[in-house]
């Protein structure tokens, strides 16, 4: 089977049902990759908590999947790239729970992100 290595786009509303969509795709694009069980459970479990910063941003949300040589690059967003204020500590203990399940997190947009950067290596 070859693995896809184009990029993957997904625009989903912002609703609570559709957070299945998410995972879905989520599973399908690192099934793709070189990523074990327990290294793609963290990194399904970052791309929710990332999406749960923006639902409330916008109607939709946008996530794109790019594939890197040594793993995947995740940006989580509002499609429409409107920046959130985050409340600073629950923003800090976002980043740390993100960096605790092995991603580098970037936030796109300096001080008020419009979206956010997940880099996980193999």
């Amino acid at each position: 089977m070859q693995k896809i290595k184009q990029p993957v786009r997904l625009t989903l509303g912002c609703d609570n049902d559709m957070m299945l969509v998410l995972r879905m795709t989520t599973v399908g694009v690192l099934a793709q990759s070189s990523f074990g069980l327990d290294r793609a459970d963290e990194i399904k479990l970052a791309v929710d908590e990332a999406a749960k910063q923006f639902m409330a941003a916008s109607d939709m949300l946008m996530v794109e999947y790019d594939f890197l040589p040594d793993g995947l690059k995740i940006t989580v967003g509002a499609q429409n790239r409107a920046p959130i204020t985050p409340n600073p500590d629950e923003w800090m203990v976002l980043q740390c729970v993100l960096e605790s399940m092995g991603c580098e997190v970037n936030a796109v947009g300096g001080d008020a992100p419009c979206a956010l950067e997940l880099i996980c290596h193999a």
